[in-house]
């Protein structure tokens, strides 16, 4: 319930969140909000998913039978109607009550948002290639990003062709070189995971512009624990002590998941908008010893994530809207 809490409060905040004045109506704002809020949308899901799988399961399957045809993303939920549902949907919870839970999901406007991959996907690319010009890597490096962590490995790869095609800087390589890494793990090749963990970091280490701005950014943590819990442990170490040199105002809380690991410990490096739901809450899980190294990741503002900077991009040049026979919006 704790872990379902969380994610309704994520998916409120993702809605909620004001931009600089001169952002907010970006083309990269619009569409990066609307990969957060599929996200956090995905993420509400899998929580009631774990707790009632059957009726969850009932309604991906009618939703999968509906009209696919259109690539157009519906309209984001607002707040208010996010609240009201997230209150019913709590409410339902509370009372095992499966069914009215999946009302609340529609209500929620999850569904909407959450339809099968293929669909889901065909929408996001559609969003993502409305931006023009080389701003639009920001959104598709998101994008890797959440195929990477669905599973959707031939997309992930395809993406970050796409990405590298648009020169990069030091932070969108960085989380490039993750989503490679992801991608070559599932497929069983932990030798080239490990090298595209080392490589990550690498590049935010080429020259002072690259390690300023990876700096102001949050670091990628998602191959790290993936290679931690095959028991890449050297590998890891090594990652996290290269990082406390680019990323020194988290240097205390990575020496800490350094020291976890070399106790052969499990430090919790997901943040709340990564997180996954097991249906247990992590306060309710009182069996496990490694609890004392969870520390509290922040998780990334929409803001941060936003090209405030780039070597060869001005704020003028940060993104349009591309509107092939008036598609785009």
């Amino acid at each position: 319930m704790q872990d379902l809490q969380a994610q309704l409060s994520g998916f409120e905040r993702v809605l909620s969140a004001r931009l600089p004045q001169h952002l907010a109506g970006s083309s990269v704002a619009r569409v990066l909000r609307q990969l957060y809020a599929t996200k956090s949308a995905n993420a509400v899901i899998t929580c009631v998913e774990a707790l009632y799988p059957a009726e969850v399961e009932k309604v991906r399957q009618l939703s999968a039978e509906e009209d696919q045809s259109s690539f157009q993303a519906p309209p984001l939920p607002s707040v208010v109607s996010v609240q009201s549902a997230a209150s019913r949907l709590s409410e339902a919870v509370a009372l095992h009550d499966g069914k009215g839970a999946v009302n609340a999901l529609r209500e929620l406007g999850a569904l909407a948002l959450s339809p099968p991959t293929e669909l889901l996907f065909n929408r996001l690319e559609f969003s993502v290639e409305c931006v023009v010009g080389p701003a639009r890597v920001v959104p598709l490096v998101e994008l890797a990003m959440m195929a990477a962590e669905l599973g959707a490995d031939e997309r992930a790869a395809t993406y970050i062709i796409k990405g590298h095609a648009l020169e990069p800087g030091a932070p969108e390589l960085h989380d490039l070189n993750t989503v490679a890494g992801l991608v070559a793990l599932n497929a069983g090749d932990v030798a080239k995971a490990k090298e595209c963990l080392s490589e990550s970091v690498r590049v935010c280490e080429q020259n002072e512009f690259s390690w300023l701005a990876c700096s102001i950014r949050p670091f990628n943590l998602l191959l790290a624990q993936k290679l931690l819990q095959r028991g890449e442990h050297a590998a890891v170490i090594k990652y996290l002590s290269r990082c406390q040199d680019i990323w020194e105002y988290e240097a205390k809380r990575i020496a800490f998941w350094i020291e976890a690991i070399r106790k052969s410990k499990q430090p919790d490096f997901q943040t709340p908008r990564f997180a996954k739901c097991s249906g247990q809450s992590r306060a309710e899980d009182s069996s496990s010893s490694d609890q004392e190294f969870v520390p509290a990741c922040k998780a990334r503002d929409i803001v941060r994530d936003l090209p405030f900077g780039h070597p060869h991009r001005s704020r003028g040049d940060a993104g349009g809207i591309q509107a092939p026979n008036g598609r785009c919006h």
